[in-house]
């Protein structure tokens, strides 16, 4: 076993011999010296997600990305054991739900070649001379004491003085936590528990230096260090680079030892502490970046005196919230001195990018938002939460942020902290003075200005940023524009959903041909914020009819222009993206320019506009839906539509619906024919060659029709009609536990949907907690953890009434079954359930929101929280409709404290109350609810033995 390491992959023997097993008919040097790829598609694209005809080209691009990726020591010291780690990341990041694919390291790809190489090894290790080289390959023949020492205690890194200061990454990933003292149950569900998150942390040191490694390069360093630099980032000239001199090496060996140091006495730490750590790590890996920056404002990292573990903590938590400063001059007096110009709205935190989002302030100027992360929601959790049909997010949406806004003002920055503001308050008062970064829209003149001068410029970005304003799309979705073969006049009818091929989750334009003369329509994706599997549903008994995708016409001659610059290549025979990776990036780059070019004219020709009223690309999209807001249609709608829309209007979103023949206020067309308009932004357009298109529903999906509400409400009352006036026969009884568990039902299912209560929590209220005055009632269905999060639900006459006489119901029922020695488990919903054992062959179980989800699934064949949709829907719907900001509150998305004043008098539950009680009313009558008083039978009878039996 060798004793040395080898420092190179270009001199490895091990590599080569790895590449020629791979490749026998390939050559060694020219995979090393070769300099770019003949793969169009990009690097981090796994080898084995790749088409066949792609892998031909260069099949040795498995090696390549575990070399670049992974960093195996070149003598690949200890694979086996490495391949174990490899295999332990890739179980831990799909048991958290993570889309591997959707990572910046192919893992699943990864390891697949890992096992290949470790597979061919072995096969050739006894037959050739390999066993001269691959050391530790094949771990030491210890003796039974040994062994078993050495499996409990042995926590030595086998990469430890042989190369783990040049292969830090490889290091870090053996390093080996102490197996516990002893095997019991609780031990080893502990150490299996750690031993997962180590695979999560070093999951996510692989992510966080690959994206180190991809921080742009200051062009104001040293030339030497640059070129060097650049070499080592490339994954077709890092394989002739020293590994010594690789970025972030010497961080990386702070960490490989501080970890290695740390796994001797991880089960050592105390279970807060231990829990603490592992709570950190274990969150989604965009999580954990942000969370670390903020936890670093900790005070117990300022302290002189801290322990092992927490310093070890502080070090990662640097590593993960800090980019690589590459900025200044490197090679003088050492560290990154040298001066550096901020830009306006740059910092001092070194936060990597995509953890930020950008807005804009009232004069277009870049305002940077870093927002406190919410802790992940769980996988039982998130499950739960879908199958309810629910948005497993509202919570997040709905929660007052703590934010850092970065200004322009050089380095500083705003804490904007709102947690300990009213929730109503806060949300009334922005409302009302409806003021927000992108809510100033230019003016008509700049509008035209603009138009202008965008229609004056050569070349594919004007035509992007002509996209953005006729359809109100952002740059990133007028870039990922696919274009699509000619279709049929008739499939304008909408009778194959406006598909054409795929999901409808993409911007798309195609021709129409089969009329007087052919002509182009943009395929507007329909966000979908509900129950994806809803989105395309044509024909049903229960649901209505939606679809995703909406077509209108085009007549600004954009979808032209790019139609036939892809038909120039040859002709379409499916979507095809309008643009490659490089040109996106490409033409990205030019609308940015062509707007600061814009800016600098309309500002005299002042290079730096800062401060000035400039235009941007949400203004230009905020003027483009300020057109169909003007003609009258509901700001919702025009939200709805918009894919970038904020979280404050997610929550709504989930259970707004529409047609897709909605007319505005102030016009008589529908709204693929101002959609159509729109296209044709300040310009003159003739002619809407659109056919009569099928009625669908838009946005969210899981609609029911209320017919089949209305037979189900139907069905409950004559199962409690069947309710007998004593019970002298087995079948009597059967027709009283029928009853009553249908009246548990009836009341449940219109508590629900009177007030919108979410069916994740117990489906009912406390009758005796209404307010006698007012009928308002405290719901905690949308609390936190805690259980100290209030809303404000009201109750009609009719159902209080319904509620009081449920109440005394069940109470007489379940006085009279303590009497019979029945067994009792009762709460504000029971159900009865047969049991043999008992005398009175039942028992009386509480209805939960299980219960009470499952009876809808089986009666109704839909999602539990299928009437917060038909809510409203209805509420909206037939006479004296309702505003969507009342329903919005009404299905409780506005939080509100538990007095019924306050100052904001609009936001008055007595003031929503009486728009709301009148329409409240009118919808559930129509769907069959009416107040009425059940009587219990006669319980005294006792089943005689010879009726006893299975009922």
């Amino acid at each position: 076993m060798s004793e040395t390491y080898c420092p190179n992959y270009y001199i490895s023997p091990e590599l080569k011999v790895i590449y020629g097993l791979f490749y026998p008919q390939l050559n060694f040097e020219d995979f090393l010296a070769r300099s770019h790829s003949e793969i169009t598609e990009p690097f981090h694209v796994g080898f084995y997600d790749l088409s066949p005809e792609l892998q031909n080209l260069e099949p040795d691009l498995e090696l390549r990305q575990l070399l670049y990726y992974l960093k195996p020591a070149a003598d690949f010291r200890a694979y086996p054991e490495f391949v174990k780690v490899l295999r332990r990341i890739v179980a831990a990041l799909t048991d958290m739900g993570i889309n591997l694919r959707s990572l910046a390291i192919p893992f699943e790809s990864l390891l697949k070649t890992a096992l290949k190489i470790q597979q061919a090894v072995q096969r050739n290790y006894e037959t050739t001379s390999l066993g001269t080289l691959f050391p530790q390959f094949r771990p030491q023949a210890l003796s039974h004491l040994k062994a078993r020492a050495a499996g409990r205690y042995y926590t030595s890194n086998p990469m430890f003085r042989k190369g783990c200061s040049t292969f830090p990454l490889y290091s870090i990933a053996l390093n080996n936590m102490r197996w516990p003292e002893t095997e019991s149950d609780s031990e080893m569900k502990e150490y299996r528990g750690t031993d997962n998150c180590n695979a999560l942390l070093i999951a996510a040191i692989y992510l966080c230096a690959n994206e180190r490694r991809l921080t742009p390069i200051s062009e104001d360093r040293d030339l030497n260090t640059l070129t060097k630099e650049s070499l080592h980032r490339n994954p077709y000239t890092f394989l002739l680079q020293e590994p010594d001199h690789a970025p972030d090496r010497s961080k990386l060996c702070d960490i490989d030892r501080k970890i290695r140091l740390q796994s001797q006495s991880w089960l050592d730490l105390s279970q807060n502490t231990r829990r603490l750590l592992e709570r950190i790590i274990s969150r989604p890996y965009p999580d954990l970046g942000r969370t670390s920056a903020f936890l670093l404002f900790n005070p117990i990292f300022d302290e002189p005196l801290i322990n092992t573990g927490v310093a070890s903590l502080k070090l990662l938590l640097h590593f993960f919230s800090e980019t690589r400063k590459v900025y200044g001059s490197s090679g003088k007096g050492g560290g990154s001195g040298g001066s550096s110009v901020s830009s306006a709205g740059n910092h001092t935190w070194e936060i990597p990018p995509q953890f930020i989002t950008e807005e804009e302030d009232l004069y277009g100027d870049i305002v940077e938002v870093y927002r406190l992360p919410q802790a992940p929601i769980s996988k039982d959790r998130l499950k739960e939460l879908e199958e309810l049909g629910e948005d497993p997010y509202e919570d997040e949406y709905g929660e007052p942020p703590i934010e850092v806004l970065f200004m322009a003002d050089g380095k500083s920055s705003q804490l904007k902290l709102d947690k300990h503001t009213s929730h109503t308050q806060l949300l009334l008062a922005s409302k009302n003075q409806n003021l927000w970064w992108n809510h100033i829209t230019p003016t008509h003149e700049e509008m035209q200005t603009f138009l202008t001068f965008i229609r004056s410029q050569p070349g594919i970005a004007p035509q992007i940023l002509l996209m953005v304003a006729i359809l109100a799309v952002n740059l990133d979705m007028a870039l990922s524009l696919e274009v699509c073969p000619e279709q049929e006049w008739d499939w304008l009818r909408g009778q194959s959903r406006f598909k054409i091929g795929g999901t409808n989750d993409t911007l798309r334009a195609c021709s129409i041909t089969g009329h007087t003369n052919p002509f182009e329509v943009w395929v507007y994706p329909i966000p979908v914020h509900a129950l994806h599997h809803h989105a395309n549903i044509d024909a049903s008994t229960r649901y209505q009819s939606h679809t995703s995708a909406i077509p209108f016409t085009d007549f600004s001659g954009v979808a032209k222009k790019l139609i036939d610059k892809q038909l120039s290549s040859g002709q379409l025979l499916g979507p095809v993206a309008a643009f490659s990776n490089q040109e996106k990036m490409d033409i990205a780059q030019q609308c940015k320019e062509l707007i600061k070019e814009f800016n600098r004219q309309q500002n005299g020709g002042v290079k730096l506009t800062a401060g000035k009223r400039n235009i941007s690309i949400e203004k230009i999209r905020q003027y483009s839906k300020s057109c169909l807001i003007n003609l009258g249609f509901d700001s919702l709608l025009v939200d709805a539509l918009d894919w970038k829309v904020p979280d404050s209007k997610k929550p709504a979103l989930h259970y707004y619906t529409s047609d897709l023949w909605q007319k505005p206020k102030h016009g008589k067309w529908g709204l693929q024919y101002y959609l159509a308009n729109r296209t044709a932004l300040l310009e003159h357009c003739a002619g809407q060659p659109l056919p009569g298109i099928k009625n669908h529903t838009i946005f969210a999906t899981g609609l029911v029709k209320p017919e089949i509400v209305k037979s189900y409400v139907l069905a409950l009352h004559q199962k409690i009609a069947t309710c007998p006036e004593a019970i002298y026969s087995k079948g009597e009884l059967v027709q009283f536990v029928q009853a009553m568990n249908a009246y548990s039902q009836y009341v449940a299912f219109w508590f629900c949907l009177e007030t919108s209560h979410r069916p994740h929590h117990v489906p009912f209220g406390d009758v005796f907690q209404i307010d006698p005055l007012h009928g308002f009632i405290k719901l905690k269905d949308k609390s936190d953890s805690e259980g100290g999060k209030f809303r404000l639900a009201w109750l009609s006459e009719a159902l209080r009434f319904q509620m009081f006489d449920y109440a005394y119901t069940i109470d007489t029922l379940i006085s009279w079954a303590r009497q019979q020695d029945i067994e009792v488990q009762a709460d504000l919903l029971i159900f009865l359930e047969f049991d043999q054992s008992s005398s009175k062959h039942l028992r009386i179980k509480p209805l939960d929101s299980s219960y009470f989800a499952k009876q809808i699934g089986d009666e109704l064949q839909v999602e539990a929280n299928f009437y917060r949709k038909l809510l409203s829907d209805l509420l909206r719907e037939g006479p004296n409709p309702v505003s969507l900001e009342d329903v919005d509150r009404w299905l409780g998305h506005w939080m509100t404290g538990t007095a019924p004043f306050h100052l904001f008098t609009s936001a008055s539950p007595l003031s929503l109350v009486a728009r709301m009680q009148k329409k409240i009313k009118t919808v559930s009558s129509s769907l069959g609810f009416h107040a009425f008083e059940f009587r219990l039978p006669n319980l005294a009878y006792d089943l005689d033995a010879s009726e006893k039996g299975d009922i």
